[in-house]
């Protein structure tokens, strides 16, 4: 067995098993998985879920708030949806500095934390665990439980 992978709120192991979902995820841009049909719920473009996700990854996965966006998209002819699930992880925190930031330009507060978005595209799959909830800071929720998530961030430079 290999050290655990921290994924969301839960630790998991890297382990040789078959699991019930493949989900892509990037730290910047990722293609949606397009498909026939329209949105199994009512329609919508930016939506707040609550999200809890376990299973393996390929590469380390930060923590992430546990409250995410749904992004829909929508293609007329022939009618076909796509969702990606859009979270927030804390990516850094900004630097104390010892000299004062130079006048008349924007600088960060010190000590201000940095975040950071994850794009996960949903499968047909994984849309349809998507459930309508009332609550007063989220309207879905998600929950997907042993995936398997493959990282597929473009990398710039080099």
């Amino acid at each position: 067995m290999s050290a655990g992978v921290p994924l969301g709120l839960l630790w998991l192991r890297q382990l040789a098993i078959s699991t019930h979902m493949k989900l892509n995820y990037s730290f910047n841009r990722i293609e949606p998985h397009w498909f026939t049909g329209e949105l199994p719920f009512p329609e919508m473009h930016t939506e707040r879920v609550k999200v809890r996700l376990s299973g393996l990854s390929s590469s380390e996965f930060p923590l992430f708030l546990e409250i995410g966006d749904l992004l829909t998209y929508s293609r007329p002819s022939p009618p076909e949806s796509a969702v990606t699930l859009l979270l927030t992880y804390h990516h850094r925190t900004v630097p104390l500095r010892t000299s004062p930031p130079p006048e008349d330009d924007w600088y960060p507060v010190h000590g201000s934390p940095v975040y950071g978005q994850i794009r996960i595209a949903l499968p047909t799959e994984a849309v349809r665990q998507v459930r309508g909830v009332s609550s007063n800071d989220h309207d879905y929720e998600l929950t997907l439980e042993d995936v398997e998530l493959t990282d597929v961030t473009r990398r710039t430079g080099a």
